[in-house]
């Protein structure tokens, strides 16, 4: 129970977050999109994982005050550099560190956990544009036989 009073708390900060950078948008005209990844993770006893529920507690409780929730398929979001795929480039990073990557093509270091969060974000944008994901983090057509 503590661990699921802990996860409200933060999911009422990330509300709150919302709420304060909307505040001067009328409640029907924002347009907030949460953009996760449906990535899943399990323990070694086949439960679900903690970081599995706080998505599944953060999807509910902001469906619930109208926000959409969109699940993204995580294909290439930890591999790609998020500059060069705002760019439209395809860019490949180098994992030169446990916890840091590195793109060839631009030079940036990022923390490997904000390639994919910053990745799933550009998606969820263009996805409100175009219904579809940038090019540079799209599946490749599945091959005819």
């Amino acid at each position: 129970m503590a661990k699921l009073a802990e996860m409200d708390l933060a999911i009422a900060g990330v509300l709150r977050m919302v709420d304060q950078a909307c505040k001067d948008v009328s409640v029907d005209q924002r347009k907030v999109l949460f953009a996760l990844g449906n990535g899943t993770f399990r323990t070694g006893f086949n439960l679900t994982s903690v970081h599995q529920t706080f998505l599944r507690r953060l999807q509910q409780k902001s469906m619930a005050l109208g926000y959409k929730v969109a699940l993204v398929d995580e294909y290439l979001t930890s591999t790609m550099c998020p500059t060069c795929v705002s760019k439209g480039k395809k860019s490949r990073l180098a994992k030169p560190s446990i916890r840091a990557c590195a793109c060839v093509e631009c030079t940036r270091w990022i923390h490997r956990d904000g390639v994919g969060a910053h990745n799933i974000a550009l998606i969820g944008k263009q996805y409100l544009k175009s219904r579809g994901r940038p090019e540079a983090l799209a599946r490749p057509p599945p091959k005819s036989s």
